[in-house]
């Protein structure tokens, strides 16, 4: 679990395994949770909270309860790593109880947003789990892209295999984290299909867009995220270049706003500094104040958007 909406700091973690040689009891495979002072995260077996679970291979219906308590702040994300887990026909979703969600997990690192009230236990109390079901997709794939015209954004999206589909729902961003509903359209279920739909207003710098597939047992599948760049030209300069003092400007032009975070390193990788910026939007200047003392040679700078974690910028900086 990370803690922050923007530069997000890990708070606290926990590991279920699966094998032949465990079980679902409690026994030595398992470890029980040490509880923080604040900001804990287990998994529930029974009554008990444990750091590491040793289960045996899940089977349809499973259910792995996510224990989060003693919460410190409002805005988490959760961070669930599927990257070992290997299916053997099912598949496995992260319910959500107080959103009334179920989101089929990827094969990598799946991130997920929330919002908790440390007064209201719903929003963080046995609100998610995960839970195995055999492999059956309501659509085995979604592919959407975008292009914009001035203001306008044009969605599109191409399927394939949908069953059992009620509808696909559009959805913005203006951070690539945090998506609203634009629009709907119904399912044809059939082998392969074709969609679009329109976002008259694409103001923004950066506009990201996904398809929400919902089907009729309520379960949902997400398109992946296209993304388009209206009416600005990003512009970002570093001065000066070589570098003089302790003290680099980077000026940016129409720059969307946002937090950016500035990371300098040198030709091994390792990093020199790094410091987050916040930008009003449009032009400005910022200072990056070089703590350590570099020594000449050349070194990368590397600019990301932290809600999206995407690169917006990347030059060399010269030290004399």
């Amino acid at each position: 679990i990370k803690q922050g909406g923007g530069a997000t700091a890990k708070m606290d973690g926990a590991v279920a395994v699966f094998g032949a040689q465990f079980s679902n009891a409690i026994g030595v495979e398992d470890n029980v949770k040490m509880s923080n002072a604040s900001d804990n995260l287990s998994i529930l077996e029974g009554t008990k909270s444990l750091s590491i679970d040793g289960r045996l291979p899940a089977t349809a219906n499973d259910v792995l309860g996510i224990n989060i308590g003693s919460l410190s702040g409002t805005n988490y994300q959760l961070e669930i790593d599927a990257k070992a887990y290997t299916s053997n026909g099912l598949t496995a979703y992260l319910r959500d109880a107080y959103k009334n969600t179920t989101v089929a997990l990827a094969a990598g690192v799946n991130t997920i947003s929330f919002t908790a009230d440390a007064k209201v236990a719903a929003t963080y109390q046995n609100r998610f789990s995960v839970v195995f079901k055999p492999t059956t997709l309501s659509v085995n794939s979604i592919v959407a892209t975008a292009t914009a015209n001035d203001n306008v954004a044009t969605i599109t999206w191409n399927t394939v295999g949908e069953k059992g589909v009620a509808k696909f729902e559009v959805e913005k961003s203006t951070d690539g984290t945090d998506f609203a509903k634009i629009g709907e359209e119904s399912a044809k279920n059939t082998a392969t299909a074709s969609y679009s739909a329109t976002d008259n207003a694409a103001t923004a710098a950066n506009n990201f867009y996904r398809i929400k597939a919902i089907s009729t047992d309520g379960t949902i599948a997400y398109s992946n995220i296209a993304k388009v760049i209206t009416n600005y030209e990003l512009g970002i300069t570093l001065y000066p270049n070589p570098l003089v003092g302790k003290k680099l400007n980077i000026d940016f032009n129409k720059v969307n706003v946002g937090e950016y975070l500035v990371t300098i390193t040198n030709v091994l990788g390792q990093k020199v500094t790094e410091q987050a910026i916040n930008h009003a939007g449009g032009n400005g200047n910022h200072a990056v104040n070089i703590e350590s003392s570099m020594a000449k040679g050349v070194y990368n700078v590397v600019i990301r958007d932290i809600n999206s974690k995407e690169h917006v910028f990347q030059s060399t900086l010269s030290v004399q």
